[in-house]
């Protein structure tokens, strides 16, 4: 008879498997209702850290509730064979919970070294350092409410890392920045070996061991993959062509004290140190503000719209709160004004609010080919990039290139038709610039010729060629996600550029 308590009996192996078996399904519509009630909750909380908190929570208590219904009920053959992927996913997602938490990187203190404890800096009890995950690498996080205004890290002058501190400590008299790489790599060298020797330990060790998408650390075949067809290429290799004539002068000097000096990868790694967390600050020994590192400021991110500023404020360097901060918001800085070119290119990423520049394989240098008014020439071009805004920064002392520029009302290709127009001009027409520039101290030129963009969109083409080759994996495994992006950005505008030059020169065809 169907319902019977023998039928029921027969199907799940007797009463107490039958009991069980309720009290399973009873358990997993109470966790179901748990979770349900607990999400709710948790979708309340005010901030990261409250939500983690409860579901902590929620996920210990769940996983004591399964373990206790499980108990009441011993299993049977016929039990696991009917019910067990329902009790195994509500023992299991628990657990799974709890391994998800428990591998998510949680903030951390800061590492306060001994020379840092000794010279008088504060960390504000509420600011903590986040992992290095990530392009963007480690970062500063508070982890309870402030005030606006309020300062974070008070890191007294004599603390900050100059080119004039290294000098001394080294005993030598080099170029300041070149002396900050050297007593870096020789310090942190010093560091994994348990040794101390600027009192600066712990900082160092908790600095980026990798700078993945950082274009200073790729080598000869990742640059060829990852660069090709960017104005990235050459620059990295004029750079890294400076750098080992600097470690050259190293080795020279300090060859027999310092054994990084004759390591091409700890300079590397110092070097991209530099790069990546100096900034120009004041300090106390030196006349005027120079490139320099604010031990523990230096984790602090870059955005848009910062959350902190720096100030030197009686003898100490502080990071303050621009606006009350609640807990689990990241602490951030402003980089300075760069484009997103400048930014990759130091800092091996971009914010999408930075400027799009990109540099064209068109040279602000007189072609080989040209023979007539050579120096003329070369001087209006220089004129020319000099009249650029931002010059400065890490690449104003590698050779210039017209710049491409997406603006909020179109794309400007001025420097462009200005190098090739120079560059075509005949000598008379040369002359006569040159004589508009003396009497009224502006650089006047006529449009560009049919000749000179004819030229310009050629070149163009062969970019938009070199641009449109993929690049292969990565060595590390780490993709370079900033550094892709930016090389389809600039597909992206050579093919504008490509279009609107089509519309005054329809005698080549577009891509």
């Amino acid at each position: 008879m169907i319902g019977s308590p023998q039928d029921g009996e027969e199907r799940f192996g007797g009463t107490t498997d039958l009991l069980q078996y309720r009290s399973v399904v009873s358990m997993s519509f109470t966790l179901r209702r748990c979770f349900a009630r607990s999400a709710l909750h948790i979708a309340g909380a005010r901030d990261a850290l409250a939500r983690e908190t409860r579901w902590r929570q929620v996920l210990g208590g769940a996983a004591a509730r399964a373990r206790s219904s499980w108990k009441r009920a011993p299993s049977t053959e016929v039990m696991e064979a009917s019910c067990g992927s329902a009790v195994l996913a509500a023992v299991l997602l628990p657990s799974i919970g709890w391994w998800y938490l428990s591998r998510r990187p949680s903030p951390m203190p800061l590492p306060m070294p001994q020379a840092l404890q000794a010279s008088g800096a504060q960390v504000h009890s509420a600011l903590q350092r986040t992992p290095d995950i990530g392009p963007r690498g480690s970062g500063l996080v508070v982890v309870a409410p402030v005030e606006e205004g309020e300062a974070l890290l008070r890191v007294p002058q004599s603390a900050v890392l100059s080119g004039k501190m290294a000098q001394q400590v080294l005993g030598v008299d080099l170029e300041p920045d070149l002396a900050l790489v050297a007593l870096l790599a020789e310090a942190r060298a010093r560091a994994e070996e348990g040794q101390d020797i600027i009192g600066l330990k712990e900082y160092l060790l908790s600095l980026p061991r990798h700078f993945h998408g950082l274009p200073w650390v790729f080598d000869d075949e990742e640059a060829a993959s990852e660069l090709r067809g960017t104005a990235l290429q050459p620059c990295l290799q004029l750079l890294q062509a400076k750098e080992d004539e600097n470690r050259q002068v190293l080795q020279a000097r300090l060859g027999e004290r310092l054994a990084t000096a004759w390591s091409a990868e700890r300079f590397r790694w110092a070097k991209a140190v530099v790069m990546t967390r100096a900034g120009i600050h004041e300090v106390s020994e030196e006349p005027e503000p120079s490139v320099a590192i604010v031990p523990l400021i230096d984790f602090a991110n870059c955005a848009e719209v910062p959350s902190a500023f720096c100030r030197l404020h009686k003898g100490f360097i502080e990071l303050v709160t621009r606006q009350a901060l609640k807990a689990g918001d990241e602490v951030t800085i402003s980089y300075g004004e760069q484009s997103q070119e400048q930014q990759l290119f130091t800092f091996g990423f971009f914010l999408e609010s930075s400027p799009v520049e990109i540099m064209t394989p068109l040279a602000m240098t007189v072609p080989t080919e040209v023979t007539t008014a050579v120096e003329l020439r070369n001087v209006l071009l220089r004129l020319l990039f000099l009249e650029r805004q931002n010059a400065e920064g890490s690449m104003a002392d590698l050779p210039p290139f017209a710049m491409l520029r997406a603006r909020s009302s179109g794309l400007d290709l001025s420097e462009l038709y200005g190098v090739a127009t120079l560059q075509e001009l005949p000598e008379n027409q040369l002359r006569q610039v040159a004589d508009e520039v003396r009497k009224t101290s502006r650089l006047a030129l006529p449009p560009p010729s049919s000749e000179s963009l004819k030229r310009l969109k050629a070149l163009l083409q062969e970019w938009h060629a070199e641009l449109s080759v993929e690049a292969s994996s990565s060595r590390s495994g780490e993709k370079p996600v900033f550094l892709r992006a930016y090389r389809k950005r600039c597909v992206e505008l050579v093919e504008q550029a490509l279009k609107q030059l089509t519309e005054k020169v329809p005698a080549i065809d577009p891509v």
